[in-house]
């Protein structure tokens, strides 16, 4: 969500050169909850205690709707309010967008579409009637909305009003509390959450103002994220996925939202750490793939070491470690998910410490792996040739 929401506001400050994101006495922050790490491996000291795995864990299917310019075209109305009658008759002036250089066809607008306009920010009348294939995503914008719906993922980004994402605000925001309860609303208005999420939490942008010598004056929070996630099966999803964010301003006020959130299939395998003999009396059409245990995981992450983004420590607790589910960022095709490990705690180093997660899927064939990098559609279900199930036969679809 971090990353997409940082580049909206670079999309957006290319369409507006003078977006005032950071003046020579202002900065702009955003809180991170987690730092994380890159190819080091230090001494681990386990501080948490093992998680319970239970029996048999499920390994699903995932799935997006088609993306087209028409369903981006179709997200942009309903969100944004706006009539595709009112929108298909405007006229667009050319420098309504900026270097994205997106307007409509020269059209007169007729008595009708007047008549529907009526009322309508005319700003955001502009251009939504004109797709921008952007590659990765369709996007649609005006002179201060922006809608984008990613091509792999049907993750939504809408944006009503991006000028105040960064602007001042006329008065502190609103408690925690306050700013669930409007991000409740917006979410059950707009229909967001699909079943299993719930809130998970309210992070800020903050601004920092500073003195003439350049030291930090006041640190002011403009901007609420209000987060949701899900659960499958009782397991949290850990990744940039199945999280939705409700983003807010003055008083609380919806300014927008993302959501990355691929739907649930069928399921399609099962693991376990259970015996195999116990595995012969369960459902014998059900492929089953041997799950590592907590002890064989805490073992595999001493070896490998963390594969994420912090350099140069030298020791590392594990605070926490426990069985989730992953979903991967926007721009990764996923088509199932499966079991993980992860671990939390604070690793140390020459330059002090840091908080970090790290992720390690369970089967035992991915020989702890991290699943940053996701297989490509025509490999998402292969299965390798002469990998042996946990009933010992010789698996001609063993997971790749």
């Amino acid at each position: 969500m971090v990353l997409g929401f940082a580049a909206l506001l670079g999309v957006f400050a290319a369409i507006n050169q003078n977006s005032g994101f950071c003046t020579d006495t202002s900065l702009l922050t955003m809180e991170l909850p987690v730092k994380e790490g890159f190819g080091t491996n230090p001494t681990f000291t386990l501080q948490a205690s093992l998680p319970t795995v239970p029996d048999k864990l499920a390994i699903y299917s995932m799935s997006v709707p088609g993306v087209t310019a028409e369903s981006a075209k179709n997200l942009a109305t309903a969100r944004l309010k706006i009539s595709r009658e009112a929108i298909s008759k405007i006229q667009v002036p050319s420098t309504a967008l900026g270097r994205l250089k997106v307007q409509a066809a020269p059209m007169t607008m007729t008595g009708a579409a007047k008549t529907t306009a009526a009322g309508l920010d005319t700003a955001k009348l502009q251009a939504l009637d004109q797709v921008v294939d952007v590659g990765t995503a369709f996007s649609l914008a005006t002179a201060d909305s922006y809608v984008s719906v990613n091509k792999k993922s049907a993750a939504e980004t809408v944006m009503l009003n991006v000028p105040s994402l960064t602007a001042d605000r006329k008065a502190p925001l609103p408690s925690e509390s306050v700013l669930k309860q409007k991000a409740d609303a917006y979410a059950a208005e707009n229909d967001l959450l699909p079943p299993g999420y719930k809130y998970a939490g309210t992070s800020y942008i903050t601004k920092h103002t500073l003195n003439a010598e350049g030291q930090v004056e006041k640190v002011e929070k403009v901007t609420a994220i209000a987060k949701y996630t899900r659960d499958i099966d009782g397991l949290p999803v850990e990744g940039a996925g199945s999280t939705i964010c409700v983003i807010e301003g003055d008083e609380g006020n919806p300014l927008g939202y993302t959501k990355v959130s691929r739907n649930i299939g069928a399921k399609i395998a099962a693991s376990s750490v259970t015996a195999p003999g116990r595995l012969r009396t369960m459902a014998a059409s059900e492929k089953t793939y041997e799950l590592m245990s907590p002890e064989d995981a805490y073992k595999k992450l001493q070896e490998r070491g963390m594969t994420s983004e912090i350099a140069d420590v030298e020791t590392a607790t594990v605070d926490k470690m426990y069985l989730a589910y992953y979903e991967a960022e926007p721009d990764k095709q996923q088509d199932e998910t499966e079991p993980v490990y992860v671990f939390e705690g604070t690793a140390t180093g020459p330059s002090g410490s840091t908080e970090y997660k790290e992720y390690m899927y369970a089967l035992k064939i991915k020989n702890a792996e991290a699943p940053f990098q996701m297989p490509s559609p025509t490999k998402a279900t292969e299965r390798k040739a002469g990998e042996k199930g946990v009933e010992g036969q010789k698996d001609p679809e063993a997971r790749s």
